[in-house]
């Protein structure tokens, strides 16, 4: 409309916006032969979709780990970057991967099975005066509540979901 003659108002009218918009598009179309923005420049991200992979590597390989060692393997593997402990945390959980609190589980392999069976057997023939002289005791831990022992780690929620032993936080 505008190579035909028209003006900015007219144009606008016709339209149904304001005039200035129709100038400023105008002028862009000038200027770049097309009337969409340019993508706008940013902050360059700190780590690409390949180092977005290598943490989720590390944090599924390395469960135990806590957020600051994961960030300590990935500056050892990729020298040009030192991502942060939130850096880390939004990788973490844009891949859908969250810390769970471990529980307790003892560990009972096929070795000490055998050896607790063969130890009851014993066992279970004694009398009660032999048993009088066994002392039973309650192993119980005691600290400060800055000495806890529980260990996170980190998993997919539907991971989470499959199993018993693992609650979130």
């Amino acid at each position: 409309m505008r190579e035909n003659g028209h003006s900015f108002p007219q144009i606008a009218k016709v339209v149904g916006c304001h005039h200035s918009t129709r100038i400023r598009i105008f002028n862009s179309f000038k200027k770049t032969g097309s009337i969409h923005r340019k993508q706008r420049t940013g902050r360059p991200k700190q780590i690409n979709e390949r180092g977005e992979r290598f943490v989720c590597r590390v944090a599924r390989t390395q469960r135990l780990y806590r957020l600051k060692p994961i960030a300590n393997e990935v500056a050892t593997c990729f020298p040009t970057k030192n991502p942060s402990m939130a850096l880390v945390r939004r990788i973490l959980h844009k891949y859908k991967m969250k810390c769970y609190k471990r529980k307790r589980k003892p560990f009972v392999n096929l070795k000490q099975r055998c050896y607790r069976v063969q130890w009851s057997r014993i066992l279970c023939h004694w009398t009660a005066d032999q048993w009088k002289d066994v002392i039973y005791s309650d192993e119980c831990r005691f600290g400060s509540k800055n000495d806890c022992k529980t260990f996170t780690v980190w998993r997919r929620s539907e991971e989470a979901s499959n199993t018993d032993f693992f609650s979130p936080l």
